[in-house]
Protein backbone atom coordinates (compact mmCIF):
# COMPACT_ATOMS: atom_id res chain seq x y z
CA UNK A 1 0.00 0.00 0.00
CA UNK A 2 1.19 3.60 -0.91
CA UNK A 3 -0.10 7.23 0.80
CA UNK A 4 -0.97 7.82 -2.86
CA UNK A 5 -3.16 5.78 -4.65
CA UNK A 6 -4.84 5.98 -8.28
CA UNK A 7 -8.21 3.86 -8.80
CA UNK A 8 -11.74 4.19 -8.22
CA UNK A 9 -12.81 5.39 -4.73
CA UNK A 10 -15.86 6.23 -2.76
CA UNK A 11 -14.43 8.48 -0.37
CA UNK A 12 -15.49 9.19 3.34
CA UNK A 13 -17.84 11.95 1.81
CA UNK A 14 -19.49 9.58 -0.40
CA UNK A 15 -17.74 11.41 -3.43
CA UNK A 16 -16.42 9.26 -6.30
CA UNK A 17 -12.30 10.16 -6.79
CA UNK A 18 -10.39 8.62 -9.07
CA UNK A 19 -7.19 8.97 -6.48
CA UNK A 20 -7.22 8.58 -2.94
CA UNK A 21 -5.27 9.49 0.02
CA UNK A 22 -4.68 6.07 2.28
CA UNK A 23 -3.07 7.93 5.77
CA UNK A 24 -3.05 4.43 7.50
CA UNK A 25 0.14 3.52 5.76
CA UNK A 26 1.61 6.62 7.60
CA UNK A 27 4.16 5.16 10.25
CA UNK A 28 3.71 6.08 13.89
CA UNK A 29 6.65 8.00 13.50
CA UNK A 30 5.47 9.64 10.51
CA UNK A 31 2.09 10.53 12.74
CA UNK A 32 4.40 12.24 15.53
CA UNK A 33 5.98 14.05 13.22
CA UNK A 34 3.29 15.78 11.61
CA UNK A 35 1.99 16.40 14.87
CA UNK A 36 5.01 18.39 16.21
CA UNK A 37 4.20 19.94 12.57
CA UNK A 38 0.81 20.50 13.14
CA UNK A 39 1.26 21.94 16.94
CA UNK A 40 3.01 25.00 15.45
CA UNK A 41 -0.07 26.21 13.29
CA UNK A 42 -2.65 26.15 15.64
CA UNK A 43 -3.83 27.73 19.25
CA UNK A 44 -3.26 26.14 22.51
CA UNK A 45 -5.83 23.59 22.88
CA UNK A 46 -6.86 20.93 25.74
CA UNK A 47 -8.82 17.51 24.96
CA UNK A 48 -8.57 15.70 21.36
CA UNK A 49 -11.01 14.12 19.21
CA UNK A 50 -9.83 12.17 16.46
CA UNK A 51 -12.24 11.73 13.55
CA UNK A 52 -12.96 8.24 13.16
CA UNK A 53 -11.14 6.58 11.30
CA UNK A 54 -8.07 8.16 10.16
CA UNK A 55 -8.37 11.15 12.48
CA UNK A 56 -8.18 8.81 15.34
CA UNK A 57 -3.97 7.82 15.64
CA UNK A 58 -3.46 11.23 14.35
CA UNK A 59 -5.43 12.06 17.28
CA UNK A 60 -3.47 10.31 19.72
CA UNK A 61 -0.31 11.52 18.20
CA UNK A 62 -1.79 15.64 18.91
CA UNK A 63 -2.56 14.56 22.67
CA UNK A 64 1.38 14.62 23.54
CA UNK A 65 0.94 18.44 22.25
CA UNK A 66 -1.96 19.58 24.44
CA UNK A 67 -2.08 21.81 27.53
CA UNK A 68 -5.27 24.25 27.87
CA UNK A 69 -7.83 25.33 25.79
CA UNK A 70 -10.33 24.51 23.16
CA UNK A 71 -11.48 21.00 22.07
CA UNK A 72 -9.34 20.34 19.07
CA UNK A 73 -10.36 17.90 16.36
CA UNK A 74 -8.82 16.45 13.63
CA UNK A 75 -8.92 14.00 10.92
CA UNK A 76 -6.58 12.59 8.12
CA UNK A 77 -7.96 13.62 5.39
CA UNK A 78 -10.27 16.45 4.74
CA UNK A 79 -12.69 16.72 1.42
CA UNK A 80 -15.38 18.35 1.86
CA UNK A 81 -15.82 18.91 6.29
CA UNK A 82 -18.87 17.44 6.88
CA UNK A 83 -17.31 14.96 9.48
CA UNK A 84 -15.17 17.89 11.01
CA UNK A 85 -18.64 20.56 11.23
CA UNK A 86 -20.55 17.07 12.65
CA UNK A 87 -18.05 17.02 15.37
CA UNK A 88 -17.58 20.62 16.17
CA UNK A 89 -19.32 21.21 19.35
CA UNK A 90 -18.57 24.15 20.51
CA UNK A 91 -17.67 27.81 18.49
CA UNK A 92 -13.80 28.17 20.00
CA UNK A 93 -12.81 24.60 18.72
CA UNK A 94 -10.26 24.22 16.60
CA UNK A 95 -9.84 21.46 13.66
CA UNK A 96 -6.36 20.44 12.24
CA UNK A 97 -6.22 18.07 9.32
CA UNK A 98 -3.02 16.11 7.90
CA UNK A 99 -4.42 16.69 4.03
CA UNK A 100 -6.99 19.33 2.69
CA UNK A 101 -8.00 17.71 -0.84
CA UNK A 102 -9.75 20.72 -1.59
CA UNK A 103 -9.46 24.62 -0.35
CA UNK A 104 -10.87 24.31 3.33
CA UNK A 105 -13.78 26.43 3.56
CA UNK A 106 -14.18 26.69 7.29
CA UNK A 107 -11.75 29.39 8.94
CA UNK A 108 -11.22 27.01 12.22
CA UNK A 109 -9.84 24.42 10.46
CA UNK A 110 -6.31 24.29 9.95
CA UNK A 111 -4.49 22.11 7.23
CA UNK A 112 -0.61 20.35 6.95
CA UNK A 113 -1.38 20.01 3.49
CA UNK A 114 -3.30 21.25 1.18
CA UNK A 115 -3.52 20.09 -2.80
CA UNK A 116 -5.06 22.25 -5.22
CA UNK A 117 -6.89 21.59 -8.59
CA UNK A 118 -4.04 22.06 -11.56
Amino acid sequence: MTLFQSGVFVLHSKDVSDWTIDCSVLSDEDLDTLAHIGSHLIPEFGEVIGIPNGGKRFGNAMWAYRSAGPMLIVDDVYTTGDSMNEAKKNPDDIGLVIFARNPVKEAWITPIFTLTKP
